[in-house]
């Protein structure tokens, strides 16, 4: 298992980190996907996200945004803290390192009965009025404990990351409700 923490005890040097795959794998690779039945150059990646040392509440959203050639991938929590990630609607996320967006649940916030027509150019006012609800809860969620500071959910500011491996990997990502204890300190993987 591979905890991804901003945890200052931990330190960057995983086995993980960084690492290149040596010349060798790309020939072990094919064999190893075949053999855990992702295909088409997918690796199945599973995981949990913790915080506050709980797990999260269901319906986070756990995003790998693309720091190389690769494409994004996401997932949703459930009620245990697990999350699959899926690369558009296929299960698996490319080898590569990404940056990891965790972005609270909307589920608090409750959708419009009315339905919106095909082909109408305007939605109706309680689905405009949901979706100002909806924006201004992501940019300011709720603060405390349980709760993912925005900072997580943010490209420019999350400190997470992550190196898919070709053989897959289930990681732990372990936040802190209060962003400012943890920002600026080890921003990489760790194996424990």
């Amino acid at each position: 298992m591979v905890i991804c923490s901003t945890d200052p005890d931990q330190s960057l040097h995983s086995p993980l980190c960084g690492r290149r795959r040596s010349p060798n794998s790309r020939f072990f690779l094919p064999l190893l996907v075949f053999a855990t039945g992702c295909g088409n150059g997918l690796t199945g990646i599973s995981g949990a996200v913790m915080i506050d040392g709980k797990p999260a509440m269901e319906g986070v959203r756990v995003v790998f945004t693309p720091l190389g050639d690769t494409k994004q991938a996401s997932g949703t929590v459930d009620e245990a803290g697990q999350f699959v990630l899926k690369t558009g609607q296929r299960p698996g996320v490319m080898p590569g390192e990404y940056r990891v967006l965790l972005i609270n649940s909307t589920a608090s916030i409750p959708q419009p009965d009315t339905p919106i027509e095909p082909g109408v150019n305007t939605p109706p006012p309680e689905w405009i009025a949901y979706d100002r609800k909806l924006t201004a809860f992501l940019q300011r969620p709720p603060t405390g404990e349980g709760w993912i500071p925005v900072q997580y959910g943010s490209i420019a500011d999350s400190p997470l990351r992550f190196q898919v491996p070709g053989d897959g990997t289930e990681p732990t990502f372990e936040v802190s409700s209060n962003f400012a204890d943890r920002a600026g300190r080890d921003k990489e993987l760790n194996e424990r």
